[in-house]
């Protein structure tokens, strides 16, 4: 969502810290941390989040990090964000009703309260000047702290595109309707953002990244699992022209 929301494009630098992996197995954890440049103009397009109107100001870096796996026998997750980002809700938290009342709507209500805190529970949590948002793919029961900063975007104006579902709006941009938001001249780059979390992992180190030469800049064995060599008769037509490189 925020690299959709921030049109972040590509990081700057991404490094990682992981546990468990083995030269045929992913790790078990791991902790990416990437940071996108500032940016001078989002909005404005047909792509992501340049749907919509131009942002009227410059957006600042971003730090992005991402948590995956178990870490330490727990889920590996930023706990003290957490903690902070719910301090208000739980204060505010109705009681949860104590009678024999077994019925299934009650039972969500305590498992709710109950699991304010558990990382299972939310997909990610932003960080910002005057905020911070804990947010979930699976509905709209987000967590905004402090609550007068939601109070302020309560009648946000609906300026984006709806559709049915990804499904639909994947089978109508294949019949000639409108171009999907997650087309691949906006997937392509997102997948190149994602995918060098993997490099720093598979590498060690933090990696300095030129996306318009798809190179990595500080670390030279980064080329051999950038660009394969295929044996002959394997190879892919593809050449620096086709990609755009210099």
């Amino acid at each position: 969502m925020p690299y959709w929301a921030l049109d972040l494009g590509a990081p700057s630098t991404v490094e990682a810290n992981s546990g468990g992996a083995t030269k045929e197995t992913g790790p078990d954890w791991s902790t990416i941390t990437y940071q996108f440049a500032a940016r001078k103009k989002v909005g404005g397009g047909m792509l992501g989040a340049a749907v919509g109107p131009t942002a009227t100001v410059e957006q600042p870096a971003v730090k992005f990090v991402w948590y995956d796996g178990l870490k330490d026998e727990k889920q590996n997750a930023p706990y003290e964000l957490i903690a902070r980002a719910t301090e208000e809700a739980r204060r505010k938290a109705p009681p949860v009703e104590t009678d024999r009342d077994s019925n299934n709507e009650t039972k969500k209500k305590r498992r709710d309260q109950a699991g304010i805190d558990s990382p299972q529970r939310w997909d990610l949590l932003m960080v910002g000047d005057r905020g911070i948002m804990l947010f979930n793919r699976g509905n709209n029961e987000w967590i905004i702290t402090p609550g007068d900063r939601a109070a302020e975007f309560a009648n946000v104006p609906k300026s984006l595109p709806r559709v049915a579902n990804e499904d639909v709006e994947w089978v109508e941009s294949c019949r000639g309707g409108a171009k999907a938001l997650s087309s691949f001249d906006y997937a392509g780059p997102f997948t190149e953002a994602i995918v060098l979390g993997t490099l720093a992992i598979r590498l060690g180190k933090k990696i300095e990244w030129d996306t318009k030469k798809l190179k990595v800049t500080n670390v030279p064995e980064a080329d051999a699992l950038i660009r394969s060599e295929y044996r002959k008769g394997w190879s892919l037509p593809v050449s620096d022209d086709i990609l755009g490189l210099e």
